[in-house]
């Protein structure tokens, strides 16, 4: 038995993106945009309910349900490393994300169906590892249909992060007014029927992805290796198994060790690639000047990620929701960001476009992200130390549009750079590597989350602050040098 399936029919993939749409991206920006979309919808729906139903609905102390969301997130970044793998050896990129997809769909209608902790186990573990998988598919996949030179990728990952961040906002609001009048599960249940909607779009236009180079297993396991992933997930969870069971492992630590999980891996694969045979001296060259940049997106998305962990707590205690008379659903907030994001990407995608190779490069483009990250960070000192419904909701408003602007800088910029480095034979592990920086970040946002206290926020949020705004200066003036050592790949 081998990991490769049985032929299917593929369409010819052009050396140039196809025409008709979007100013001539590829038709398969299309199908690819749309389960990654209401993949958002779902993920995003249920993320701005699952704290307060954590805490609300099933009674978890705050820091334990901080520490349990962090962990959550984190682990939806770290499978993109099996995704990776599931791809490059098993099932070949379009086949990934589709079963990713159907994963979503479970994991939800669990969530949905079976109640208490364990249908919130169940739950999440499909929602992660589905989510995971589109995540890492769906930008390899997206990659091979921009030719290396073709600077309309950055332009094209900013227009396939504007249609994430439609889902984005909508999940909130539609899951938000479900659970506000029929309870958590309904909310639940919506996020999934969201999904299922993606599913069907995908399958009606899944012929424009179907092409040689995405239906191709790269590096298929041999007939004698078929154990390996096995033995490997076997041996996962035989040690989860002994560290749950003698406490060492606990909800209370469960973000600490997906970071630590999530580091190592990351070790693991860049010191693998790097010393592969099969990763060029040019590739091997890119990458470790790439490595700079993957350690500063840790940073950033542990900041980031706060908008799960702490933002919900802060909100709910300290925002004041009243509009007009009317006061908002505390689920609201989190479609806050996706919609700067939808304003503002479609900006960002015309800059780049029209600034073609006078763009500031990558590691620039990080770097300002880093510091408008640790500005947004300062804008909360202001408002420290005030009671419940002092702070107006027109600046968290406006904190959110730094935090956005940041997001745009760092994470479509970075998805179209790895597709650009990656080595030839390890594409999707690598963008799985990728993943990994916020995987660490997102479960950092729950160990650093666990820190915060109201009575102390000058510190809290000015530490972290200026900690984005150094490591950010750094990475400006180390920009030069680290474009020079990737061959010039901006």
């Amino acid at each position: 038995m081998t990991a490769q399936l049985s032929p299917e029919p593929v369409t010819e993939q052009p050396e140039r993106p196809a025409g008709g749409m979007f100013g001539g991206h590829p038709r398969a920006l299309l199908p690819i945009w749309g389960v990654a979309m209401w993949d958002f919808v779902s993920f995003w729906g249920m993320q701005a309910i699952l704290m307060m139903y954590m805490i609300m609905g099933l009674g978890i102390a705050k820091p334990t349900a901080m520490g349990v969301m962090g962990a959550y997130m984190g682990l939806g970044f770290l499978v993109t490393v099996l995704a990776g793998l599931v791809s490059d050896r098993l099932l070949g990129q379009e086949r990934t994300l589709l079963w990713s997809a159907i994963l979503v769909m479970l994991g939800h209608i669990c969530l949905s169906l079976i109640p208490g902790i364990p249908g919130l186990v169940a739950g999440l573990v499909g929602v992660g590892l589905g989510s995971g998988g589109i995540k890492a598919a769906g930008v390899s996949t997206l990659g091979t249909f921009y030719a290396e030179g073709d600077e309309r990728r950055y332009a094209g990952f900013s227009l396939f992060y504007f249609g994430l961040n439609l889902g984005a906002f909508a999940g909130p609001i539609v899951t938000g007014l479900v659970q506000g009048k029929w309870g958590f599960h309904a909310g639940f249940m919506t996020a999934g029927v969201g999904m299922a909607l993606g599913l069907v779009m995908y399958f009606a236009l899944r012929k424009d992805v179907r092409t040689p180079e995405t239906m191709t297993v790269k590096n298929p396991l041999g007939p004698n290796e078929t154990w390996k992933p096995v033995a490997v997930l076997v041996g996962i969870v035989a040690v989860a198994s002994v560290l749950w069971m003698t406490g060492l492992l606990n909800p209370g630590n469960l973000s600490t060790w997906v970071a630590i999980t999530a580091a190592t891996l990351a070790v693991a694969y860049f010191s693998r690639i790097l010393t592969s045979a099969r990763t060029s001296d040019v590739e091997k060259s890119r990458l470790k000047a790439y490595i700079p940049l993957w350690v500063s997106s840790v940073l950033f998305w542990s900041l980031f990620m706060q908008i799960f962990t702490v933002l919900p707590v802060y909100a709910e205690g300290r925002v004041d929701f009243d509009i007009f008379g009317w006061t908002m659903p505390l689920a609201w907030i989190f479609s806050i960001n996706p919609v700067w994001v939808i304003i503002m990407a479609t900006v960002f995608a015309w800059l780049w476009a029209r600034l073609d190779d006078r763009a500031p490069v990558a590691a620039l483009k990080f770097a300002i992200a880093l510091v408008v990250l640790g500005v947004a960070y300062l804008c909360f000192i202001p408002f420290a130390g005030g009671g419940k419904g002092t702070v107006p909701l027109l600046a968290i408003v406006g904190i959110l549009f730094l935090f956005s602007v940041g997001e745009l800088l760092i994470s479509p910029v970075g998805m179209a750079l790895v597709t650009k480095l990656a080595p030839q034979n390890w594409k999707t592990q690598t963008v799985g590597v990728f993943f990994l920086s916020p995987a660490i970040g997102s479960a950092l946002a729950g160990v650093i989350g666990q820190r915060y206290n109201p009575d102390n926020e000058v510190v809290y949020f000015g530490f972290l602050g200026v900690a984005a705004i150094v490591v950010g200066l750094l990475i400006a003036g180390a920009a030069k040098t680290l474009t020079r050592l990737m061959g010039g790949v901006r």
